[in-house]
């Protein structure tokens, strides 16, 4: 998973939805005004939670791919040693 097909998939979701999207925008705006250290303290913790998750997608993909590899490295050898 990378950051560039993150904010792709949010776009992209934001062009299908607009009224979802202006109602969130709007949402925000009302609460940047009454409450702006509430409001950017949440987004600051929404910011790290995004961060963390995306970390943990990586390092979860690469643990896939490597596994993968090794499988088919497996499946490889098995496959020369029938021969």
């Amino acid at each position: 998973m990378n950051l560039y097909g993150f904010i792709d998939k949010v776009i992209s979701f934001g062009q299908n939805n607009p009224i979802i999207a202006m109602i969130v925008a709007v949402i925000f705006l009302f609460l940047i005004y009454r409450k702006p250290k509430l409001t950017l303290s949440l987004l600051i913790i929404i910011l790290i939670l995004v961060g963390i998750y995306y970390v943990i997608m990586d390092a979860a993909s690469s643990a896939k791919m490597e596994k993968k590899r090794l499988i088919d490295k497996a499946e490889k050898s098995s496959t020369i040693n029938r021969e």
